[in-house]
Formats: C-alpha cells, sequence, structure tokens
C-alpha cells in the first residue's frame, strides 16, 4: 500500500495519527514519560493493525514458543507443556506448535493468551512501530493480549519501558495505581507490598481507545466476559547507565582504559590514576558522543528492508 493510499483510507501511518486528537508536542510535553494518557477513539482506528482471521492464521501456520506465546491465568503464567506440543522435524531438530485443544480448554477457563513480536507478523504493525522508533529514537516491541472470557491478566505490576495499549477488539478494564519508585529498571520484591489498593484511575477500555503508561507506573488489566484483543507497543528507552556502558565499551581501544586498577600503589599513586580516567571522560562526555550513541541505540543508521532479488 502506498503511501498515497494509506492517507486516502485515513489508516494509522505515524505517531501523530496514533495519537489524534492530542497533538504530539502535548504529549511530548505533557505525558512522554511522566503521566498516564487515555484517548478516546472511534471504534475502528485500530482495525487494520490486527485481527482475530490473523490470530487463528499465526496459531496455525507459526512454530510459537515460550516465552513468545504465554498463557497467564489469574495472574500466573502456566507451563507451557499445558499448551504446546514438543515435535522433532525430519532433521531431528525440536520444535512446538500450539495445540488447539488444549488452547480452547485454557480459553474457556478465563486464561489470556500473549503473543510477543506480532510486528513480525503484519506489515501495518511493522510500518507503525518503525515510524514510531525513528519519530521517539526507542526500540519497539509489540505484543497482542487476548482473553475470551473474563480473563486476569497480570497481577497489578509495573513494565520496566513505556507502553501504548491500543484496543483493537472488544473491551477491557483497567485500573492504573500511579508511581512508587521514579525510573525503576526491574520490580523489586519490598516494592510489590507496597502498591496502593485503591486505583488512582480505572475504566473499561473501548475498541478504538488507546491508552499510554509510562515506565514504573503501576496497573492492571481485566477483561469482560468477551472477545478482547488489544496491542501492547513496548518503548524501551535508552538511559543514562546505557550511555555510560556504551561509552566504558567504546574507551577499550584506549590503553588507560585496559590498564590495571593499581590496587597495591600508595594514595597518592591512585589519585594519579584517578585523575586520568576524570580526565578521559571529560573529554568523552559531551553532546558529540550523546548524539552518537542515540543514533547508535535507535538504530538510525540501519537499514530496514531486503530488495531480493536485487543487490546494491
Amino acid at each position: 500500500m502506498t503511501y498515497k493510499q494509506k492517507i486516502e483510507k485515513k489508516l494509522i501511518y505515524n505517531l501523530s495519527d496514533l495519537l489524534n486528537p492530542i497533538s504530539l508536542t502535548d504529549f511530548i510535553t505533557n505525558y512522554w514519560g511522566k503521566e498516564y494518557c487515555y484517548i478516546k477513539g472511534e471504534s475502528a482506528k485500530f482495525k487494520h493493525l490486527f485481527s482475530w482471521e490473523l490470530l487463528n492464521r499465526i496459531l496455525l501456520t507459526h512454530r510459537l514458543d515460550y516465552p513468545r506465546i504465554r498463557l497467564i491465568r489469574n495472574g500466573e503464567l502456566l507451563n507451557p507443556a499445558t499448551y504446546l506440543d514438543y515435535k522433532n522435524d525430519r532433521r531431528g531438530s525440536r520444535y512446538s506448535k500450539v495445540n488447539s485443544e488444549k488452547l480452547n480448554q485454557e480459553l474457556v477457563k478465563g486464561t489470556a493468551i500473549h503473543i510477543s513480536s506480532v510486528e513480525e507478523f503484519n506489515q501495518e504493525i511493522k510500518f507503525l512501530t518503525d515510524k514510531i522508533e525513528k519519530e521517539l529514537l526507542t526500540k519497539i516491541e509489540a505484543t497482542i493480549h487476548i482473553g475470551l472470557n473474563e480473563s486476569k491478566g497480570f497481577h497489578p505490576h509495573f513494565d520496566a519501558h513505556d507502553v501504548f495499549v491500543l484496543q483493537v477488539s472488544g473491551r477491557k478494564k483497567w485500573k492504573i495505581y500511579g508511581f512508587i519508585e521514579n525510573h525503576p529498571i526491574r520490580v523489586g520484591p519490598s516494592i510489590k507490598s507496597e502498591i496502593s489498593k485503591e486505583p488512582i484511575w480505572e475504566a473499561i477500555i473501548e475498541q478504538g481507545d488507546l491508552l499510554y503508561l509510562p515506565r514504573g507506573m503501576w496497573h492492571s488489566a481485566e477483561a469482560l466476559v468477551e472477545p478482547s484483543l488489544h496491542i501492547s507497543i513496548g518503548m524501551t528507552n535508552p538511559m543514562s547507565i546505557d550511555y555510560l556502558l556504551w561509552l566504558a565499551d567504546n574507551l577499550k581501544a584506549l590503553e588507560i582504559i585496559r590498564t590495571d586498577i593499581p590496587s597495591l600503589l600508595s594514595e597518592s599513586e591512585k589519585t594519579i590514576f584517578i585523575e586520568k580516567i576524570k580526565s578521559i571522560l571529560n573529554e568523552t562526555i559531551n553532546i558529540k558522543s550523546l548524539n552518537a550513541y542515540i543514533q547508535s541505540y535507535s538504530g538510525k543508521s540501519q537499514v530496514k528492508e531486503f530488495n531480493l532479488p536485487k543487490i546494491q
């Protein structure tokens, strides 16, 4: 489909389309990385991105394995053996296929299905996620979440990345509990017990609606007594620690960085060593290296298309 055809059909092809009627400037200024955002949309807004027909085709034709496909019941992950069959191909290599009978039995019980990296199955999702990656300088993985009966996903939790929730079909009840820790990397056991029992916001998200959740915002989702399908666009943004680790890797070419720490020398000699390291860092940590890291992280220099049988 050409760019012109996308416009004529009013399909979502960039971040501004996704956020409409909120402007991109408004979103980045007031919500990006700071606050949740709920946008009411037309019921058919995300219809072209995914469908039940595509889901059935994926389950039938692809060799899905855990953790790419996960089943969750009452907040807990199920053993993959309860819904996957493991087989050997003619070369003896092991592979897995979804067992339709076992899967149907789980869905009746209110089990939810998660399938990750669905941008690889649908050109429209891939087109959109590539656009968002370039606009927000982030890394993206899209996941579909399916429920056919009353079902609960995970218990209240936060994600270590920002998320756009696109309700493609049906409805789902969402609860948001707010932040406990700013800019978290992973969940600590002591944090889970501190989550408030009362949500700061809750609503039933309907077909065509969008919900944005910044990293670290506690939430939960629950399907109603009806088929529900939504896409989560997970955005992993570069952190300060990533930049420092990238710098360290690039500085390995310098002899001083490869030198052993003078653990057994005097304090004055250790001080000289530290000053040399600080001097290198002062010369290296600047806007030029930061922009170089951002470019390498976002993959702007990488070509994400193939032109076979042409070779360039």
